[in-house]
């Protein structure tokens, strides 16, 4: 029998290297991808407590989040909370549970924080009731909930780095070889997701199409070269937030180091060199621009 209580920690993603191509028919309207995905050490933490209380209780709030930001969306657009309810259609029983969340990975950052938690409940609640779902069956649930899970289920169960293209459904994981050390700065903003997407396709046009070759290039590469990462959303994000723009050219500039867009924003990130470099980077950046950094590390 396993134990009435699991404690997961719920990776932040970040694309390294993020190649996106015009909507394609073959993916049902969405956007094709080829991204270098890496699992950090930031996380959220996950608390799952079978019960025999129905209906289950959900608890997610946000833990020290560096801006302020609430829970404020209502509790059945939650993922963590779609991730149960898609398991318990998918096995037809009840699964009754007692949920706490505590999140540190802030909303429309573009570093998969709901993806993440989605992604431990579903690997959670398969080993808390031993459902025997094999990884291809919860991807493919996953894929349901948003194009990061699938990935993020798979740097659950100890793949955390992987080459994903198509709609985010094709998984290579790759192994990482060595620890990259990496500051993530926090705008006081989101970016809404979709927003970024039609901006990408007002810039790209319809006859953009994904580049594998430099992003499997970048996931092989030892060691990594900062000035090589690169993020196709960079742009778009920008243009649809301003603000970002501004603040990813002022800290480029004070920083003299690249600084890449996480995903379709709004956290910006650089790589440090070790840990106590990435430290004082993040010092830096605070004591610059008054936004909170954080320091943190691949999986």
């Amino acid at each position: 029998m396993t134990s009435d209580t699991i404690n997961l920690t719920c990776p932040a993603k970040l694309n390294l290297a993020l190649s996106v191509g015009a909507p394609d028919g073959g993916f049902g309207g969405l956007h094709p991808i080829a991204s270098w995905m890496v699992a950090l050490a930031f996380a959220d933490r996950l608390k799952l407590t079978r019960t025999n209380v129905q209906p289950s209780r959900f608890s997610i709030a946000f833990e020290q989040d560096p801006t302020a930001a609430r829970v404020d969306w209502p509790l059945d657009q939650d993922l963590a909370y779609r991730a149960h309810a898609l398991l318990t259609e998918h096995v037809g029983a009840p699964l009754p549970i007692d949920l706490a969340l505590k999140k540190r990975i802030p909303a429309g950052a573009g570093l998969g924080g709901g993806s993440s938690n989605a992604a431990g409940v579903l690997v959670g609640l398969n080993r808390l009731f031993e459902l025997g779902l094999d990884e291809p069956a919860l991807r493919t649930i996953g894929t349901r909930l948003g194009s990061d899970v699938p990935f993020l289920i798979g740097a659950l169960l100890g793949r955390p780095a992987a080459v994903v293209t198509g709609a985010g459904d094709r998984i290579e994981s790759v192994p990482m070889g060595l620890t990259l050390h990496i500051v993530l700065i926090f705008p006081p903003f989101g970016c809404s997701t979709s927003q970024v997407y039609r901006g990408f396709d007002e810039l790209a046009g319809p006859d953009q199409r994904v580049n594998l070759s430099p992003v499997r290039a970048l996931a092989a590469s030892r060691p990594v070269n900062p000035d090589a990462l690169f993020n196709d959303l960079a742009a778009a994000a920008g243009r649809v937030e301003p603000k970002l723009a501004a603040l990813h050219r002022e800290l480029t500039t004070k920083m003299a180091r690249p600084v890449q867009v996480s995903g379709s924003g709004s956290t910006l990130f650089l790589l440090a060199p070790d840990a106590p470099a990435g430290r004082e980077l993040a010092r830096q950046v605070t004591a610059w621009t008054g936004l909170p950094a954080v320091a943190t590390r691949t999986m």
